[in-house]
């Protein structure tokens, strides 16, 4: 529990580099995030998994962690956000121009 306070902290600190995806059904809101140490995508990764609406002020869970295995993450991330996509969520990457849409599978 102490690492995913600390990791927290250093994303909201700037120490970390986070990629986020957002996934919405109805109301709910649920992010999927790749967060790399130093914006270093060599760095070691965690993706980090929250409920905003449904668990409001609690910090993300890590779902998975990787040390230097490159992309990694971001390949662990997209399998979780395609399975979300695949249980009727709309999502897409946070800031993107586009309204989320649902993976077609």
């Amino acid at each position: 529990m102490k690492a995913i306070w600390v990791m927290t902290a250093l994303v909201m600190a700037g120490a970390a580099q986070a990629d986020v995806t957002v996934c919405k059904m109805g109301d709910s809101v649920r992010k999927v995030s790749v967060v790399h140490m130093d914006n270093d995508s060599s760095k070691p990764c965690d993706v980090q998994y929250s409920k905003d609406t449904e668990q409001p002020g609690e910090p993300a869970k890590t779902l998975w962690h990787y040390g230097v295995e490159v992309d990694q993450c971001a390949i662990k991330a997209q399998g979780f956000v395609e399975k979300l996509s695949g249980m009727g969520w709309s999502c897409a990457k946070e800031g993107a121009d586009a309204a989320p849409e649902a993976a077609s599978n």
